[in-house]
């Protein structure tokens, strides 16, 4: 399925989008941030955070392309970050790098407490959106169900977007595709 709330990508690296997407969607960009418990390794929460109006945190997790090493990583990295989240010293680690007032780090408790959380795995990719699933590779979509599964039976809600990437093969935004979307 295609997000129509996330942006089309149009930027030179991933960081650069989740920045920019951060920003459109009022959210937090939590990319290369850490909520391992200590003595582990880093575990990133999500590249972007929202909370959504029906008070879902939805953890939103980027990645360019479709090659199945690091999608696969990405959906593993997705799963075990929010089933990390369960727990409360993740909890208290998430709620300190968002470094929001008390009223939206209380609706964000109360959503993680309540278990409304909503996993996005957000694949930007040339490829035509009408493929779903058939735009990744075997491997990857194994993995992708595993991982759906997984967050399923954690009661955690999960979901696969495509964004369009207005770039061409070598990064550069095309100007013909960007102004045909706003237009």
């Amino acid at each position: 399925m295609a997000s129509r709330d996330l942006p089309a990508f149009t930027h030179e690296s991933e960081a650069a989008y989740n920045q920019d997407a951060a920003q459109v969607l009022g959210a937090w960009c939590l990319d290369r941030a850490n909520l391992s418990p200590s003595g582990s390794t880093q575990i990133e929460p999500c590249d972007i955070a929202r909370l959504r109006e029906d008070g879902t945190l939805e953890l939103i997790h980027v990645k360019i392309g479709t090659a199945s090493t690091t999608l696969s990583h990405a959906f593993n990295q997705g799963a075990n970050s929010a089933v990390l989240l369960r727990d409360s010293e993740p909890q208290a680690a998430l709620l300190s790098l968002l470094n929001t007032t008390d009223e939206i780090s209380a609706a964000v408790a109360e959503a993680l407490k309540a278990r409304k959380v909503l996993v996005t795995f957000a694949i930007v990719t040339h490829r035509p959106e009408e493929r779903r699933s058939a735009n990744l590779p075997l491997f990857s979509q194994i993995s992708l169900d595993r991982q759906i599964r997984t967050l399923s039976r954690a009661d955690i809600d999960a979901r696969f977007v495509f964004i369009p990437d207005l770039t061409n093969k070598s990064g550069v935004p095309r100007k013909d595709l960007k102004a045909k979307l706003n237009g």
